[in-house]
């Protein structure tokens, strides 16, 4: 086992030259950790989460940690968590607060004191766990990958050996372990999958575990060549336009299998439904789905992506002194100049039929103005859609507004009722600051 270990930790390039943190529960496997490291001689310091969630049982778990640290001579660190506050808090459940309170700690220590890698006992078996628990909720190919060996800063060598494996081991070296009385409990998911599925699953068929290591080593080589083609895809197709990314509809259409491409492509970004996913290219424009960070907008002959920006709510306002300002966008006021020809980012005003302080801010349903040009009053809503605007310049335009009035629609078209006739000393210049 040791040998396999060694080889294991080459692979992963965890070395002499490292100083790892070791994350240990207590349990068989962590245990089992730290003997593997002392005779791999490399070295490490102990880190112990108490999740406070089972009395005097995690005091003791910490007690024997601290313990075999000092008997080791090795650095222990420990950190008490209010799991269930946090849980509560948060609206999660306890195993997720305690992933996300432990891992924030682990990595508060890395950059504290300088550790190279994050080191946790996950085994063979709780890798298969996972599987099934990504099978149980619909994921696509990379949840089917079990755990990772590595991600980012977090490294797991202990994957290519099963829990028999690992008990056997410990026995045979006299290793000393804890035993976590939560294991037991049904309430838990994984718990569950664990003596309900798992173990019959492994005792109907001794070869289970290794086929299943098998099969996941295949899916990873499909997974890693489906990548490189949906990669290839959004190098072509994904195109960059200010602070959003236009997609191809014609394109993205053509992809087989569909379903396949719109998930891979777009699950990273918080979409996972294919059937509104596969619905949205043939909608109408406007039309747009929501997740968590993004929104994916059609817009005619392409899908719009773009990060979701905190609600613009406020207003901003602009005395008669002010001669520029530089948010939320970049404007400058000139008053009294003489003005022949007007650029379009430009809006001439009569100085005296402004209402100080002047407001910008977005615009709201309701809003009408009487443009330039035009007869009559005309609805902002109305003027956006004569106008062709997308949904994202709907939301990215500012007004500029005396009062209650709408004076202009920044670098698009004046209230024909604030436009400067004839005398320049009333006269108020804005232009619009373009990149």
């Amino acid at each position: 086992m040791i040998r396999r270990f060694k080889e294991q930790l080459s692979s992963l390039d965890i070395s002499l030259s490292d100083n790892c943190l070791l994350a240990i529960s207590g349990g068989v496997d962590s245990m089992v950790l730290i003997d593997l490291f002392c005779k791999s001689k490399i070295p490490f310091s102990v880190a112990h989460c108490n999740f406070n969630l089972r009395g005097k049982e995690s005091i003791n778990d910490a007690s024997f940690i601290s313990s075999f640290s000092r008997k080791i001579d090795c650095d222990f660190f420990e950190s008490n968590l209010s799991t269930e506050f946090y849980s509560k808090h948060k609206k999660i459940s306890i195993q997720m607060a305690a992933r996300k309170l432990r891992y924030s700690w682990f990595n508060d220590l890395l950059q504290i004191h300088g550790f190279s890698k994050i080191i946790t006992a996950h085994h063979l078996d709780d890798s298969l766990e996972t599987f099934i628990i990504n099978l149980s909720r619909g994921t696509g190919l990379k949840g089917l990958l079990g755990i990772p060996a590595q991600k980012n800063n977090i490294y797991r060598p202990m994957l290519i050996f099963s829990k028999e494996h690992i008990i056997n081991y410990a026995k045979k070296n006299k290793i000393k372990w804890r035993e976590d009385s939560s294991n037991n409990k049904l309430d838990y998911y994984r718990n569950f999958i664990r003596q309900d599925i798992t173990s019959k699953l492994k005792s109907t068929k001794p070869s289970f575990l290794e086929n299943f290591n098998s099969t996941v080593k295949k899916l990873a080589s499909s997974y890693k060549a489906s990548k490189i083609l949906v990669q290839k895809f959004m190098d072509t197709y994904f195109l960059k336009v200010g602070d959003h990314i236009e997609i191809n509809i014609n394109a993205l259409k053509s992809l087989d299998p569909i379903e396949f491409y719109l998930f891979e492509i777009f699950s990273e970004y918080g979409f996972t439904d294919i059937d509104s996913l596969k619905y949205l290219p043939n909608s109408q424009s406007g039309k747009y789905l929501e997740s968590d960070s993004y929104r994916l907008i059609k817009d005619r002959k392409v899908l719009i992506l773009i990060k979701k920006k905190n609600k613009e709510t406020e207003n901003y306002f602009i005395d008669n002194t002010t001669s520029s300002i530089d948010k939320p966008i970049s404007l400058n006021f000139d008053h009294g100049v003489n003005v022949n020809s007007l650029k379009k980012n430009q809006a001439y005003l009569s100085f005296d039929k402004l209402n100080f302080p002047l407001t910008l801010r977005k615009w709201s349903n309701g809003d009408f103005f009487y443009p330039t040009g035009m007869n009559g009053k005309k609805m902002i809503s109305k003027y956006f859609k004569d106008e062709k605007y997308s949904k994202i310049e709907k939301e990215s335009q500012w007004l500029l507004c005396s009062g209650e009035n709408i004076v202009w629609v920044i670098g698009k078209r004046c209230d024909r009722r604030f436009i400067a006739k004839s005398n320049p000393k009333n006269s108020y210049l804005i232009t619009l600051k373009t990149q």
